[in-house]
């Protein structure tokens, strides 16, 4: 009799621990619902990395007071875009680029009213510690393929560093409106990560930007501070073998500003503390104080201190293209441009159908030189190709295209038809490889 009663009183504690678990779960998307938005933004004429079109996304509040939402920056696009948000039961309003990160897949807009006014939005829980570890249970919320506010489940993996920054990796399932999501954790309630990307073919191998990261940008852009990364010309030794060290391998930094060597390993921040393991951790101790960098760094076997400043990237909001024959010209932006001979400009995007497209020309190509002359900015493009529409005088281009048999490099030219040249953003003030249209910082974040 004693052993049926045990049984009996084990089994009414499992099925009320199964009940508790489905109530937390049920309790946790309900509170998601007041934080989460839709996101529609639509672009024209994308730069390198983004798409034309319009695509759907998620993105949540952060700070319900200011109308801020946090989102993925593929979300808002890096490239010029219209950005719309609609809270639950609302219609799409326009919202603001507030700041879009060039390193991290993140973005912060501004939708205002919308936002402070409405009765059924709050505060997204955060939390901005560090990394959730292996197993930790999480859910994913946002409008997965069209399906408004889901949720999916699954766990934290791991972190992984395999891509252009280090990323939570779940098997919570995301897909294609999932971006920009929150990444919950189920046993707090917290918003952990932003949802980011997926590995097509697999089995929800899935990632995230961690809260940890997108909390130092957030609260720099509440302090009023420039939350960039450093422009920084640095590039490593690839961790392969998960050694979880950041070692130089070159660098192309002036000698005014941090003094690295090949083969440093970068240790640590000063007043930071915690070891660095790679890239995304360094940026996220230094952002916010780029004119004194202060790090520990292993040189010939020592602990050596490097002191130092590195300039802040410019602002995505402001980048700068050429248009002309339905092709959209753009700088070059690669960190170790300076290991290779290439020109300054390259082609973003062709629209299709135009006269660019006809000509064969091809999304990566580089611009050496226009009717003979070496084009070494986009200022300098601009004014040829709008004096050849003016003249009504088809130009040939030299172009340097990745790819020959053997030769690292091909290089073609091309006849073509000049037509509805125009600038792509600010107007530049500097003349050089980089016409930029103001200082980073100068703008309002």
């Amino acid at each position: 009799m004693n052993k049926l009663i045990a049984m009996g009183t084990l089994a009414w504690l499992c099925t009320a621990c199964a009940t508790a678990q489905v109530d937390a779960t049920e309790a946790v998307y309900k509170q998601a619902l007041d934080y989460t938005v839709e996101i529609k933004t639509s672009t024209r004429l994308p730069f390198a990395g983004d798409s034309a079109g319009t695509s759907r996304g998620a993105g949540f509040v952060v700070d319900k007071s200011r109308g801020w939402v946090l989102t993925n920056a593929h979300v808002v696009s890096r490239s010029p875009s219209r950005v719309e948000v609609s809270v639950r039961n609302a219609d799409f309003v326009l919202a603001q680029k507030l700041y879009v990160d060039p390193y991290l897949d993140l973005a912060l807009i501004e939708v205002g009213a919308a936002v402070q006014n409405a009765s059924n939005v709050a505060n997204a829980p955060i939390d901005c510690n560090d990394m959730p570890s292996v197993g930790h249970p999480v859910g994913a919320f946002g409008h997965p393929l069209g399906f408004k506010y889901t949720g999916t489940k699954g766990i934290i993996s791991g972190v992984s560093n395999r891509h252009e920054s280090e990323l939570l990796q779940t098997d919570a399932p995301i897909n294609p409106g999932n971006s920009g999501g929150p990444l919950i954790s189920m046993s707090t309630g917290k918003v952990i990560g932003v949802n980011t990307s997926t590995v097509r073919g697999s089995q929800n191998t899935n990632f995230a930007v961690s809260m940890k990261y997108a909390c130092t940008i957030v609260n720099l852009l509440k302090a009023g501070k420039n939350p960039s990364p450093p422009k920084a010309p640095i590039i490593y030794y690839s961790d392969i073998d998960d050694r979880k060290i950041l070692r130089v391998a070159k660098h192309f930094l002036a000698n005014d500003l941090l003094p690295l060597q090949a083969d440093d390993v970068i240790l640590e921040v000063l007043n930071k503390p915690g070891k660095i393991d790679n890239e995304t951790q360094l940026f996220d101790k230094i952002r916010g104080s780029l004119d004194a960098i202060d790090l520990w760094v292993e040189r010939d076997g020592k602990r050596t201190n490097i002191k130092g400043k590195l300039d802040p990237e410019a602002d995505v909001r402001d980048r700068s293209g050429v248009r002309a024959s339905g092709l959209l010209f753009g700088v070059n932006s690669f960190r170790d441009i300076s290991d290779f001979t290439l020109p300054v400009i390259r082609v973003q995007y062709i629209e299709p159908g135009s006269l660019g497209s006809a000509a064969e020309m091809g999304v990566g190509d580089y611009l050496e030189a226009i009717n003979g002359v070496a084009i070494v900015s986009l200022k300098q493009l601009h004014s040829v190709l709008a004096t050849a529409q003016q003249v009504n005088q088809a130009i040939k281009l030299k172009i340097k295209r990745a790819g020959g048999n053997r030769s690292a490099y091909a290089y073609l030219d091309r006849l073509l038809k000049v037509e509805n040249v125009s600038w792509l953003g600010p107007a530049p003030t500097v003349v050089g490889t980089g016409d930029t249209a103001q200082s980073p910082g100068t703008r309002k974040p």
